[in-house]
């Protein structure tokens, strides 16, 4: 189930842009990953009949604050209809804490006053084409929603005008008290019926100006069911199981029964239910949703031995795996349970929202379930890292690389919580927080020792005359230090001991190394100089007009060029959030940069992409040009990209096999979905991804090549091809006598999504011998890969291709049969001694053996 799940997800994510793809061989955006789960967390869950007794089908309703789901525009309020995701009405203003049915609409309720942009208060009700709401009432956040006697009530921590109390009711049409003595202290949490009466449940201490400890029932007039829970603790959940009431919450006592976080009120007293708690903490700690499934009595919360506990009426169990992720809701539907959870926890399972079936939890959709916080590229693959847990389906934590097709992890030992990253000689370095100073050679990680403070002190990594430079406040372990440091390959060096403080940003320029200032940066010999410095191979030395603020260094055209925060000035010259270098003066690049109407914004990131300078950060204009977060300048103008990036700010970006690939907390690329990963080409063309690869193979038996296009792109087709000539499907289509092919040529799913392209050649021949490529084709143009080399051994048996099967050859076999399995990795590869080709080196081959064997010689 899961499977098609996730299937329906991503033909949803790429679906939408392929005909435009197709169509448009100019600039654009690729198309990208939503959201593994939500990009926030998910607070509430229902069940809605969008027509009623109508053909359409029922839909889980999922309500909080987020602006997507999996890959899916949706403004805190989405619905799931079993196959895809889509936004409700265009969603609410704000937050939502609460759901409900109620004369067949889908209510809402929240902190939000506006519902698909209509000014609806705190409820809101959506009947399929158009919001109505609760108007003015109540002034703050409905926390829940409950159908009772046939209106709909509504709680939280609000107090309704001329009650004084966080209740009322809803018919439809207006706002009323449920009845004289109704007042209820503040703050509900949420309101069941059990009994034919109504439920509240919260932290209140009075109910109708009685103590009421929590919870209490409503029936004409408020009774306390029993003492309630213990001081400064609140009921959360409520359901009814079987005849009982549950209550949950992050008390440890409940009608003075010891019921830590889970209680069951039988109609007279409260009962402890024995769930399993290993510990009690804070307010944090609790149980928070309910849900009856397969019987069971699921608790959901953070009860710190399991998120979640399933009760059968006699004893405990968990369900599924630890899902790291508090539970906020949970709701069945179609045979599966979904939980809302804390989106503030990066997890394997994703973000915001998970599932459960086939007996495990996973990921709703495919994607990042977090930001990314640097990029490289290294020996043809494209590395990132940040603090997510989930790449686009696969469980990766923290660091990845990816080669056009697929994502896979990076040794077994990768950083975790990487700044920066930097290829240098061949290779590649990363810095953070908690680990240094890391080396990847393609093979290993290593620690490149010899900084007394690398952890959290180097803010960026650069290069310097072919050499990487730590930018920070760099201390070597002999006690030297200073803004910057060199790394030779075996040791660190320094660059003079006259500028102190903490650097931001180095570039090399005119031969000499520049820096700007981080955090009080000084000169000795300049003491009033500030922001910007030159060493010039001997000395450290003031910059002719000093910068007062912060700033990210590049070199363009022969002109150094500095971003900074929104709207700066130097000597009375305003040039907005980027300036460049006149030999003599700072001046404006081309009308200047700026984000207008923007909070924090500025240009924190400068790189080359096909003779451009590439800026990115958080700003809306450049020059006279709109843009969002990411432009390019060609030296004389302004061009966007797009209509760019949003949703957040661009964190870098990096130039990867002809395409610039921009990271940050961005969910949006062009106004379609791209979470935190966007892809900009200038010329839409397929590129290879994985090669096939050269083998040899036994006569007789099948040959299988693969290979794949890079993701992304539209409208594809292949054609496999031997010495350069077509290969067709069916009996000699690569040779001349030679074996049946299949899968010689088709089409890929677009866009692309990297899955391989595989040729078959069963009874493979010795014609069938050669050299194999695959072209890759759009209606913009080609790319064809490298070319894999197939040799057909005609005498099987000559394991060592010497023209004999002799005693040398039986080594090899013998080896090869005490291994049995051709995926053992002790194998040779291609496993040359599997002579029948059914995956395995057993008596079946040594009967074949040794026919070859008494022939001896191949000829």
């Amino acid at each position: 189930m899961q499977m098609r799940t996730l299937g329906s997800v991503l033909v949803f994510a790429f679906g939408m842009c392929g005909q435009a793809l197709a169509a448009d061989c100019g600039g654009q955006w690729l198309p990208g990953y939503g959201v593994a789960g939500v990009n926030g967390s998910v607070n509430a869950m229902t069940l809605w009949d969008p027509d009623g007794a109508g053909p359409l089908p029922e839909v889980l309703v999922i309500g909080g604050s987020f602006s997507m789901v999996g890959a899916t525009s949706a403004k805190n309020l989405a619905m799931w209809d079993g196959q895809h995701w889509s936004e409700i009405g265009g969603g609410v203003g704000s937050t939502v804490k609460a759901l409900a049915v109620y004369q067949g609409k889908l209510c809402v309720g929240g902190s939000f006053t506006t519902a698909g942009g209509v000014a609806t208060g705190r409820l809101a009700a959506w009947d399929g084409a158009t919001w109505t709401g609760g108007g003015t009432e109540p002034t703050t956040t409905i926390n829940a929603l409950q159908v009772f006697q046939g209106e709909l009530v509504a709680a939280g921590g609000f107090v309704l005008s001329g009650a004084g109390t966080p209740i009322a009711k809803w018919n439809g049409a207006s706002w009323s008290f449920l009845g004289a003595n109704s007042a209820i202290g503040s703050g509900i949490n949420v309101l069941t019926v059990f009994e034919g009466k109504l439920i509240a449940g919260g932290s209140f201490t009075t109910a109708g100006g009685n103590p009421a400890g929590g919870i209490a029932s409503w029936d004409g007039a408020w009774t306390a069911l029993g003492s309630g829970v213990n001081a400064t603790k609140a009921v959360r959940a409520l359901v009814v199981y079987g005849a009982e009431l549950y209550a949950g919450g992050n008390f440890t006592a409940l009608g003075g029964t010891d019921a830590r976080f889970l209680g069951v009120w039988d109609g007279t007293h409260w009962e402890a239910t024995g769930m399993p708690v290993s510990t009690v903490g804070g307010n944090s700690l609790g149980v928070n949703a309910f849900a009856v499934f397969e019987g069971k009595l699921i608790v959901g919360g953070d009860t710190l031995n399991s998120r979640i506990n399933a009760w059968d009426g006699a004893s405990w169990g968990t369900l599924g795996q630890w899902t790291e992720g508090v539970v906020f809701c949970l709701q069945p539907f179609n045979g599966s349970l979904f939980g809302g959870t804390d989106g503030s926890y990066r997890t394997e399972l994703g973000r915001g929202i998970i599932r459960y079936d086939d007996g495990a939890w996973s990921a709703i959709a495919i994607g990042f379930d977090d930001s990314l916080s640097a990029i490289a590229s290294f020996d043809d693959k494209l590395m990132l890292a940040g603090q997510f847990d989930q790449v686009a389906g696969s469980v990766i934590r923290g660091f990845g690389q990816w080669d056009g097709a697929a994502w896979t992890t990076v040794g077994s030992n990768a950083p975790y919580a990487v700044q920066s990253m930097r290829t240098v000689n061949g290779s590649l370095y990363t810095s953070g927080p908690f680990s240094g100073i890391a080396a990847w050679n393609g093979s290993a990680w290593a620690s490149v020792s010899g900084l007394a403070n690398s952890l959290g002190a180097v803010l960026r990594l650069s290069e310097y005359q072919e050499e990487l430079l730590a930018v920070g406040r760099v201390q070597l372990s002999g006690g030297s230090g200073g803004p910057v440091a060199a790394w030779t390959g075996s040791q660190w060096k320094t660059f003079g001991t006259d500028l102190t403080g903490e650097a931001l940003s180095a570039v090399q320029y005119e031969g000499d190394l520049v820096v700007t200032e981080s955090n009080f940066m000084r000169l000795s010999s300049d003491p009033t100089a500030r922001g910007i410095f030159r060493y010039d191979g001997s000395a450290w030395h003031a910059w002719p007009v000093s910068l007062s603020f912060t700033g990210y260094l590049a070199v363009y055209n022969g002109k150094l060029m500095v971003g900074s925060s929104n709207v700066r000035s130097i000597d009375g010259v305003s040039y907005g959030a980027l300036a460049q270098w006149e030999g003599d003066h700072w001046a404006s690049v081309g009308g200047g940069v700026s984000g207008v109407g923007l909070s924090n914004a500025g240009v924190r990131v400068l790189k080359h992409y096909k003779g451009d300078l590439v800026i990115a950060g958080t700003f809306n204009l450049a020059g006279s040009v709109v843009v969002s977060n990411i432009a390019r300048w060609n030296g004389v103008e302004w061009r966007s990209m797009g209509t760019g990036l949003s949703g957040g700010p661009v964190v870098d970006v990096q130039e990867f096999q002809d395409e610039l690939v921009a990271i940050g907390t961005f969910v949006r690329a062009d106004g379609r979905p791209s979470a935190y990963f966007a892809r900009w080409t200038d010329n839409p063309t397929p590129w290879v991804a994985v090669d096939p690869q050269s083998r040899p193979v036994n006569q007789g038996l099948t040959v299988t090549l693969k290979a794949a296009a890079a993701s992304g792109y539209s409208s594809v087709t292949y054609k496999w091809q031997r010495n350069g000539a077509d290969i067709a499907d069916g009996s000699g289509g690569a040779s001349s006598g030679g074996g049946a092919v299949s899968g010689a040529s088709g089409s890929l799913v677009s866009p692309s999504n990297g899955s391989n392209v595989t040729l078959t050649i069963t009874n493979v021949q010795a014609s069938d011998s050669g050299s194999y490529t695959v072209e890759f084709d759009n209606t913009c143009n080609s790319a064809t890969s490298a070319a894999a080399d197939i040799s057909v051994n005609s005498c099987p048996g000559d394991l060592n291709a010497d023209g004999f099967v002799n005693d040398e050859d039986f080594s090899l076999f013998a080896g090869a049969y005490n291994l049995l399995v051709c995926e053992d990795q002790a194998m040779p590869e291609w496993c040359p001694a599997d002579l029948n080709g059914d995956d395995l080196v057993d008596d079946l081959d040594f009967q074949i053996f040794v026919v070859a064997y008494d022939q001896l010689v191949c000829e």
